[in-house]
């Protein structure tokens, strides 16, 4: 499990459940290379100092990935110091979105979903309308 949190001793109750199987890592997303390797640690199971899988999560989407990471036949395409850095970048602007979609496949896989959306939306359009009450159908049909 990897996490980010402002308190370290958030994770005390993870740590007395779980013991030696429970990773930690310190996280300064203003330190690029130092993010990198943590991030790298995390997620990159091959990596020295990782902590083996818990058995818990063999069988669900998490531990689908981290075997795919582990066999090599799920590639990471981004470069974690590029991620922080454009996280960094955003909230240094002011212009930080509601949600972040970095990386061709995230943001591909993200545009996709919400080009679906106003189709999948207006499918419902006829029950949508008819449980109006009368008296404010009457105020639409007005406008």
């Amino acid at each position: 499990m990897a996490a980010t949190l402002r308190r370290p001793e958030a994770l005390d109750d993870l740590r007395a459940q779980h013991g030696g199987r429970l990773w930690t890592a310190g996280l300064d997303v203003t330190g690029t290379a130092r993010t990198g390797q943590v991030l790298a640690a995390a997620f990159a199971p091959r990596l020295p100092g990782h902590r083996p899988p818990m058995p818990e999560y063999a069988a669900t989407p998490a531990g689908e990935t981290r075997r795919a990471l582990t066999d090599g036949t799920f590639v990471l395409p981004d470069a974690p110091e590029k991620i922080t850095q454009a996280m960094i970048d955003l909230v240094d602007s002011g212009a930080t979105p509601l949600r972040l979609p970095l990386g061709s496949n995230t943001y591909d896989g993200s545009r996709a979903s919400l080009t679906a959306r106003p189709a999948e939306h207006d499918a419902h359009r006829d029950t949508a309308y008819p449980v109006v009450s009368e008296e404010i159908d009457a105020a639409y049909e007005q406008r």
